[in-house]
């Protein structure tokens, strides 16, 4: 498979690979995964850098824009359907940030590994015409002191694969982002250790594609998604290998409304489990 003007510097092909429709049908996207060799995956993923915006670097903009963890509205409140689960899914990424914060421990794995969340929503534009690109979910620092991108995914009890990303394009999407920020890495380094005054390792991030337990039970039980982790571990693995990335598949295992407010500010209502995804 091949994304469209993947030769192009500026077609960001990683993103348009997670946002073809191949990649995003729960049918097709274990074919797909087995169909993308290393090779193709390392070339992608330097044209991606190439095609970066440089936010610190070229646009002169910080990265870290003081989120307060604090919404608009509650999204934990019995709504479902539609925007508003996208919108519970940027809820949970705030309360990991307001209870698992760069001042607190952070969340410990089953590896008794622990992430702390410096930040959610991180910007990566340049200028306004940098349209394809979105924002970072959660940027961590894992306990080796290395900066990781947290692609995060949510499903609600009622949900159905069908209404989720699926694995391939989460682990495509947060891959892209690893690229974009290590184009950028000097700028991006500098601004964190001078906002949060703690040493960070000045390597390239690491990915974390992170769900909750409904959304991993549901794509791992599903007859028709197929045996897509065999393949996803194999382009994992290849990545670490070939790009010093690397990659990890976590569950976060929450009740079913796991947020509560706190004057507007997302909250859990119980401390949440972090294992393996599979």
């Amino acid at each position: 498979m091949t994304p469209n003007s993947a030769n192009n510097k500026k077609a960001h092909p990683l993103i348009k690979l997670a946002s073809s429709s191949s990649v995003k049908q729960v049918s097709g996207f274990a074919s797909v995964a087995a169909g993308l060799s290393i090779d193709q995956l390392c070339q992608w993923y330097g044209s991606q850098k190439d095609a970066a915006p440089g936010r610190a670097a070229k646009g002169g903009k910080p990265y870290f824009v003081d989120h307060s963890g604090v919404t608009e509205k509650e999204h934990f409140a019995g709504e479902t359907g539609g925007k508003k689960e996208g919108r519970k899914e940027e809820h949970l990424a705030i309360a990991l940030f307001n209870d698992y914060g760069p001042s607190t421990e952070g969340l410990v794995t089953d590896q008794n590994d622990a992430i702390s969340i410096l930040d959610y929503q991180l910007p990566l534009k340049a200028a306004s015409s940098d349209g394809l690109i979105g924002k970072v979910d959660l940027l961590a620092l894992d306990a080796a002191d290395r900066l990781a991108v947290v692609e995060l995914k949510y499903m609600p009890v009622e949900g159905s694969v069908s209404s989720a990303d699926t694995p391939l394009r989460a682990f495509l999407e947060g891959l892209a982002y690893c690229a974009l920020l290590e184009a950028d890495i000097e700028g991006l380094h500098q601004q964190a250790v001078e906002k949060f005054a703690r040493p960070i390792v000045n390597n390239p991030p690491s990915l974390v594609v992170l769900a909750n337990n409904m959304y991993w039970e549901m794509y791992l039980n599903s007859k028709v998604a197929g045996t897509w982790e065999i393949e996803l571990q194999r382009l994992a693995m290849g990545v670490e290998n070939n790009l010093g990335i690397p990659v990890s598949f976590l569950s976060l295992s929450l009740p079913d409304d796991p947020v509560k407010y706190q004057d507007r500010r997302p909250k859990f209502i119980q401390r949440p489990i972090l294992e393996r995804a599979w």
